[in-house]
């Protein structure tokens, strides 16, 4: 990976223009733990990148910010990496797995526990309340029923 990194660092200096060699950049930066590189890298790609890329742009800023949220902490992207184990605690609700959690340090709420899931969703109004920036939307149900939340990028910290 670092070799990767590398290269994308060498193909940006030589064509610093070029808005891919930045993404690719960050997005290796933030894979090997460097998190202040990723922030640079994905800054410099948001100056350079056309304002038609409105999608592309929403992930790049939303990342940024998810990245600066952990202050001197470096984000754990590998469990496997984790000295010691984490225990969660949940309850079953409806055949579901529910745990507390705290999105961007507001109070304890219930999330679902998806295992196989992609990605955490949260409702409209539960980013709006908790000030997660949705970067797109998509239908989907969750432990209160059927709703179309958002799929969203954010500071969590459990409590």
């Amino acid at each position: 990976m670092g070799e990767a990194l590398d290269n994308a660092l060498a193909a940006a200096a030589a064509a610093p223009d070029q808005t891919d060699a930045h993404y690719l950049s960050g997005i290796i930066s933030e894979r090997l733990s460097a998190p202040d590189r990723a922030i640079a890298s994905y800054t410099r790609y948001l100056a350079l990148a056309p304002r038609g890329a409105i999608d592309k742009r929403a992930w790049v800023e939303a990342e940024i910010d998810l990245l600066r949220s952990f202050g001197p902490r470096i984000p754990v992207r590998d469990a496997a990496s984790v000295a010691a184990p984490h225990t969660i605690p949940f309850r079953i609700i409806d055949d579901k797995m529910v745990g507390l959690a705290r999105v961007n340090g507001g109070p304890p709420i219930d999330l679902d526990v998806d295992t196989g899931a992609e990605t955490t969703v949260l409702s409209q109004g539960s980013a709006t309340r908790f000030g997660v920036a949705a970067i797109s939307g998509t239908l989907g149900a969750g432990i209160g029923g059927d709703c179309a939340p958002f799929i969203t990028r954010g500071s969590t910290r459990s409590r």
